[in-house]
């Protein structure tokens, strides 16, 4: 008889324990993209063990008349239920933190190759029609880049994994 040899590290994801608070859509799509950006920023990996999302996803109107798109809203909690950060969560895979610190390439991203996020190519993008966005195409529409002032590039999340236009 043979024995097969695996590892299980491969594997191994940031697995949030949930709370839905007046939340009765189906928003699977939020938890896997929270869950997996959670994995990629050291500050939040280390310490987040629950989130919370609160109500259902919608659309939200800004104090300067611009939409910010569909998206779920929650917390991430700390072992000791202490909020670490509030986010957003879209449709096509981005997540957006409260505090800048744990948006990717901000903030506590050391030295450790670990740590560095993992930016891939290959996407298609495109400038808006007045130049003042990215936009990268999904596969059935176009969706809005995220500025990195850091690194001056646009970035997307999609299918949980990171691309930059170069």
């Amino acid at each position: 008889m043979s024995r097969r040899h695996f590892s299980t590290s491969a594997v191994l994801k940031k697995l949030l324990k949930w709370t839905l608070n007046g939340t009765t859509e189906e928003i699977g799509w939020a938890k896997t993209s929270v869950e997996s950006q959670v994995d990629h920023v050291p500050g939040l990996a280390t310490k987040a063990t629950s989130a919370t999302i609160e109500g259902n996803p919608h659309e939200t109107r800004k104090r300067d008349g611009t939409v910010d798109p569909f998206h779920a809203s929650g917390t991430i909690l700390s072992k000791s239920n202490r909020t670490l950060t509030s986010f957003h969560a879209y449709k096509n895979g981005l997540v957006r933190f409260s505090k800048d610190k744990y948006n990717i390439a901000d903030g506590d991203v050391g030295e450790s190759s670990q740590a560095m996020p993992v930016f891939k190519t290959g996407m298609t993008w495109q400038m808006n029609s007045d130049n003042t966005c990215a936009l990268w195409w999904d596969g059935s529409e176009w969706q809005k880049g995220q500025w990195l002032k850091e690194h001056a590039k646009w970035v997307a999340l999609c299918n949980g994994e990171w691309y930059v236009w170069e």
